[in-house]
């Protein structure tokens, strides 16, 4: 409620890449992340842009595109709405550019994560 910013993916993975940062400079060499849902917009992220030190990845009932989320949840409104408002978080390449070792976990009764 009272903190400053805005949300967004590009923000989440910011705050992550700053703990990471903190972390190394505390002198850790090996990470794992998690991300569960929208966190795996941050979760993956992270894997990708850290990989000399994030050595496991568990994306968690995440998804592909936050705009198929909104598509399938929503309307095709929604994701047209995503575009213009410039938010945008593609996990399936963030995941994909990760190298590290990796956990999918997904829900086949998850009614939120259409994909």
């Amino acid at each position: 409620g009272r903190s400053e910013g805005s949300p967004s993916p590009l923000a989440l993975a910011d705050d992550g890449n700053a703990v990471v940062a903190l972390l190394k400079r505390k002198g850790f060499t090996e990470l794992g992340v998690h991300g569960r849902s929208i966190g795996g917009i941050a979760a993956c992220s992270i894997a990708s842009a850290n990989q000399d030190v994030v050595k496991l990845l568990v994306a968690d009932r995440t998804f592909s595109t936050l705009s198929n989320v909104a598509k399938f949840t929503f309307g095709a409104w929604a994701q047209h709405g995503l575009r213009l408002a410039t938010t945008h978080a593609d996990n399936a390449s963030a995941y994909l550019q990760a190298r590290c070792y990796k956990v999918l976990l997904c829900d086949p009764r998850d009614t939120t994560i259409p994909d």
